[in-house]
């Protein structure tokens, strides 16, 4: 059973929230940055449901202070708020966030929209699993010797796949992870990461920002 925290001051989004995902999901609830801070780190949940206008301060912020841990990075985290402007939008995903569900909601996109990210969440986990057990196995591989493995490999290939692949096993000799996106005026823009996902959140700004 997946942990769900939900930080909202507002007493009917709660019940509505608690309503609806009870029977799915194990649902703990926080009216304050400081209560949702406090009961993240106490039940380290799976997905976090987040307001932005708390009475504390910002839920951008609390992103933040959440993500200021590495080891919080799988953990998705959706803005719940009636703040809907692409720049509202672009704020949380500059602090963290991974998407945005607009108030009022409906409880099917609320849980679409759930069940999307943990499943995001859950192949990027799959994904870091990988790369830890492929390190291992490289631990014998100077760092030298990764780096020039990586030109070798990008010098010979025309392919963003193959030139991603490389970098993303570079990356991993290191104890690093990332995502690289390749710009072209033919092909726009392709993203690339270990686990062949990219969040949410991202798209949607992306595709706002082209149109």
């Amino acid at each position: 059973m997946y942990k769900i925290l939900s930080v909202d001051d507002t007493t009917a989004n709660q019940v509505l929230i608690n309503k609806v995902l009870p029977s799915e999901f194990d649902v703990t609830l926080a009216m304050t940055s400081e209560e949702g801070i406090a009961k993240f780190n106490e039940d380290k949940p799976d997905l976090v449901l987040m307001d932005v206008n708390l009475p504390d301060a910002k839920g951008y912020d609390l992103c933040k202070q959440i993500r200021e841990d590495f080891q919080n990075d799988g953990i998705p985290i959706l803005f719940v708020s009636a703040l809907t402007s692409l720049e509202d939008r672009l704020e949380g995903y500059n602090s963290g966030g991974d998407d945005h569900i607009c108030k009022p909601f409906e409880p099917k996109e609320l849980k679409a929209k759930i069940g999307a990210n943990l499943e995001v969440a859950k192949k990027l986990s799959h994904a870091t699993y990988a790369q830890d057990a492929a390190f291992i196995a490289m631990t014998s591989t100077s760092e030298m010797g990764a780096v020039l493995e990586f030109l070798v490999k990008t010098m010979k290939t025309s392919s963003l796949d193959d030139v991603a692949s490389a970098l993303f096993r570079m990356l991993n000799t290191f104890q690093l992870s990332g995502a690289v996106a390749f710009r072209s005026h033919v092909t726009g823009e392709q993203f690339f990461s270990p686990a062949g996902v990219v969040r949410p959140l991202e798209r949607v700004v992306r595709a706002r920002r082209r149109c």
